[in-house]
């Protein structure tokens, strides 16, 4: 008990529902009562009640609820928040409790807790937990109280959790006793008995002092976070060894419901041996625990048969006794039951919502790619269209500036000077613009999926949202309903037949002894009846006996069925309960689902129908294309100029006049290319002359071979080569 948000359910989760601290943030204020029946070593059932700490449920504690909260307590643990501002109105509901306890149950035990210690600064925690402490005990008087400063953040919750568990454990001082005879036989400096799914240390036996007091808290704490990590991967833990130079420990399984750890620093213990010897002690420890829950304690032989050094000599195997009939159909009427259960939380599950989930995320990532090439090719085209209009203009008017030096140098400076050109890209051809068109289309294209792409987002958290609430409800329905299934499975399958039997049982013995003591009485002389009649030992004595065994069965009996119809009942409306949180559960999903999906399709039909007008639009700027026009447009920028077509450089002879056509010193193939004519007219003039007059005279083919003559011919032939 304690006020709302001290931190109940908090620890609660994390000792007995295998919480990490970090998650109890999600954890909710409690309403009225919660009843957990937790299982601890097997057979040990502790049924926990969670009270709220509103003041409205605490008030109607100790008016309407008192003797139902209050009656057959065996522990009350009180936690106070050391933060809270009403310590007086703690106090005073603290001892409400109290007198409540005293009056309904005078053997329960008291606990206190001042928790969220790691809220107060650490050089006055002892100071303030001291005077909390002494202000308990005064005000607790006449009973006694037991304190324990915690914190969800640190071992102290496993240290007092430890401590109040230690006290509800049934001859907890034999165990002790057989964990020293088995740390004295192995030699072990410490040996500490944990609890299986809790990992609360419930005795321990210990050979050499060790200095931090602590030490036990701060192993549960460890190994049980590396217990949670192991099931986060898919795996379970077993056993663990740490060898150290000075020592050497061993985590192994004892029993069905405890692990051990034993602490070695003789180095010439050898680990197969110490893994051994707790082999051997295994059905000793399952022995021994078997007993402690039953009425019947191990004999003075069987305890004294492990405290002998024989007793580990070997190792035995250890099989399962044959199932018979009657437990082959418990265990399948349980699996059946646990199925029906488990079909509704696999149904909880929503395997729907994941499945629009991944497919959304998957969506997501598509379109965010889409999206970011859509921007980048956007970026990059305008921009290097941009940059590619400047190099061009600055490489035109570079070769222009060198083509008017070269002009003026070479006599013809007149030739370069004064043009100008207009740039490709700036003539509005259709093609240019149509490549406008494209762009600006495909701009809008990305506009228009941004809003889209908000809205994938908004789906996928709604989706995320709803999953984890949803994980959360079905969590906590599962550690809510399958300890009460638990319970109601073993008290009708186990506890009840078991009582009814050894109720028929009782009965059939009162019958036995009535027909003994009839056929008895039948054969023996009156005096003799008469003084069995007269002796308690004598038949009648036997017969109330077992009559008197036959009313405490049949008590048992009874008391067992009215349970387990209690459990029954609470059954079918936890039952009910997650039923019909499973149907929300599939309501709500289908809700959400198609309210995404309308929003999904609404937003993807806009979006078409804007990307279809986008394309029309553009396909209207590509029927305009025309690439006639647009020649036409680029050619009528071109002009027929001495910038296109420089006028030719003439040969100026220094004796005569500049030379229009030169034709000695050219190749012919030059000659033909310049002149478009297959053999230059001289030769044909020449060979003419030659097959004329040559003919006729000695030495044909010759020449005067006067120079001045030749050269003179070759001048009028430059000079006009037609005339």
């Amino acid at each position: 008990m304690g006020k709302s948000g001290s931190g109940k359910t908090s620890m609660r989760s994390i000792i007995f529902s295998n919480y990490i601290a970090r998650d109890t943030r999600r954890l909710g204020a409690t309403i009225d009562v919660e009843h957990s029946h937790v299982r601890f070593l097997g057979n040990l059932v502790l049924n926990l009640w969670d009270c709220g700490g509103q003041e409205a449920f605490m008030e109607n504690y100790f008016a309407s609820q008192r003797d139902q909260i209050f009656k057959n307590v065996e522990v009350l643990i009180y936690v106070f928040d050391v933060e809270s501002r009403d310590v007086e109105k703690d106090m005073h509901y603290y001892q409400s409790c109290l007198e409540a306890i005293m009056t309904n149950s005078k053997d329960a035990k008291i606990f206190c807790l001042i928790h969220k210690m790691d809220l107060v600064q650490e050089d006055q925690r002892e100071k303030i937990y001291n005077d909390r402490v002494a202000e308990l005990k005064t005000r607790s008087l006449p009973l006694q109280v037991v304190t324990f400063r915690t914190s969800i953040w640190d071992e102290t919750l496993y240290k007092a959790w430890s401590s109040i568990v230690y006290s509800l454990i049934p001859n907890v001082q034999l165990l002790e006793s057989h964990l020293d005879n088995f740390c004295r036989i192995c030699e072990a400096d410490e040996i500490v008995l944990f609890e299986r799914m809790t990992f609360l240390v419930i005795a321990h036996s210990t050979r050499v002092d060790n200095g931090d007091v602590h030490r036990f808290e701060k192993i549960s704490n460890i190994i049980k976070q590396f217990k949670l990590s192991c099931s986060r991967t898919q795996g379970t833990f077993q056993s663990m060894e740490v060898r150290h130079s000075n020592f050497a420990g061993f985590i192994d399984y004892l029993t069905g419901n405890t692990y051990v750890m034993v602490i070695m620093s003789d180095p010439t213990i050898q680990s197969a041996a110490t893994l051994m010897n707790i082999s051997i002690a295994r059905k000793h420890f399952e022995k021994l625990e078997g007993a402690q829950f039953s009425s019947r304690m191990p004999s003075d032989a069987e305890r004294d048969s492990f405290l002998t050094t024989g007793g580990l000599a070997r190792a035995t195997q250890l099989g399962m006794p044959p199932m018979n009939r009657e437990a082959k159909e418990s265990k399948e009427q349980t699996q059946a039951w646990e199925s029906s259960l488990n079909r509704i939380f696999q149904t909880m599950h929503g395997d729907d919502t994941a499945k629009y989930l991944a497919y959304f995320k998957a969506r997501l990532d598509v379109e965010e790619n889409y999206t970011r090439s859509l921007e980048k090719l956007i970026t990059s085209s305008k921009g290097g269209s941009k940059n590619f209009n400047t190099n061009t203009n600055t490489g035109g008017n570079n070769n222009y500036n060198n083509n008017t030096g070269g002009g003026a140098g070479g006599g013809g400076g007149a030739q370069g000077g004064g043009s100008s050109f207009t740039d490709p890209e700036d003539i509005p051809t259709t093609l240019q613009m149509a490549y406008d068109a494209l762009l600006d289309t495909t701009q809008q294209i990305y506009i228009r999926r941004r809003p889209f792409l908000k809205l994938l987002k908004t789906l996928t958290g709604a989706l995320v949202g709803l999953k984890e609430t949803h994980e959360k409800q079905r969590k906590i329905h599962k550690e809510t309903v399958k300890p009460v299934f638990q319970l109601f499975a073993e008290t009708r399958l186990s506890t009840v037949p078991k009582l009814k039997r050894a109720y028929d049982q009782r009965c059939r013995d009162v019958e036995q002894v009535q027909v003994h003591a009839m056929e008895d009485s039948e054969h023996l002389p009156v005096r003799e009846r008469l003084k069995n009649l007269a002796s308690s030992t004598g038949a009648a004595g036997r017969l109330a006996k077992c009559k008197r065994d036959m009313e405490e069965s049949d008590s048992e009996y009874k008391t067992a069925v009215h349970s387990l119809e209690v459990y029954r009942v609470q059954r079918e409306r936890y039952y009910d309960s997650s039923f019909q949180a499973m149907q929300n559960m599939i309501k709500e999903r289908g809700t959400k689902c198609r309210q995404c999906l309308e929003a999904f399709v609404v937003s993807e039909r806009d979006m078409i129908a804007g990307a279809k007008e986008d394309i029309d639009r553009f396909s209207v700027v590509v029927d305009c294309i025309k690439p006639s026009g647009d020649m036409d447009q680029i050619c009528a920028t071109f002009k027929k100029d001495i910038n296109t077509h420089p006028k030719p450089v003439l040969y100026e002879n220094y004796y005569q006049k500049s030379v229009p056509e030169g034709v000695f010193g050219t190749s012919l193939s030059a000659y033909v290319r310049k002149y478009r004519h297959p053999i230059p007219l001289v030769i044909v003039k020449c060979s003419e002359a030659i097959d004329r007059a040559g003919l006729r005279r000695e030495g044909i083919y010759r020449v005067s071979g006067r120079h001045a003559q030749i050269m003179n011919l070759k001048k009028q032939f430059e000079t006009n080569e037609e005339a």
